[in-house]
């Protein structure tokens, strides 16, 4: 009767691409909206800006285009109004922002070029004054 050893490596290979298999499905892309427009609180856990835009459309109505790519991802809290949580998330791309009547709209122009002083530009609604 033949018995066969394996060396370690044999069984120490598929162990790894196992573990790996596993992680790599315990680290998905998440992203959690929570509060009011007026205090708006997103954690995103290696999420594409473009899923936490989308999350906050679903929840908030945001209306967003963009001509860039919204692939990179985030890992971070943001809080605030949700104008300040877009233009936080949005940093590093040139972005106009507007907000009338409760709404909000984004369209993403590109990424910002190295030294460029402002990011984002913010399109100011005037309310009640004719001046």
């Amino acid at each position: 009767m033949s018995r066969h050893i394996y060396p370690p490596a044999r069984l120490l290979v598929p162990a790894i691409l196992l573990a790996a298999l596993l992680h790599a499905q315990s680290v998905r892309a998440e992203v959690r909206i929570a509060g009011v427009a007026d205090a708006v609180r997103v954690d995103a856990r290696d999420a594409p800006i473009e899923e936490v835009l989308a999350a906050l459309g679903q929840s908030f109505g945001l209306r967003y285009r963009s001509t860039a790519s919204l692939d990179r991802k985030v890992t971070e809290t943001y809080e605030g109004s949700l104008p300040r949580v877009v233009r936080r998330l949005l940093e590093g791309y040139d972005f106009i922002l507007k907000t009338q009547s409760g709404t909000v709209e984004v369209v993403v122009i590109g990424t910002a070029k190295p030294g460029d002083a402002g990011a984002a530009a913010v399109a100011p609604v005037r309310r009640g004054r004719s001046d």
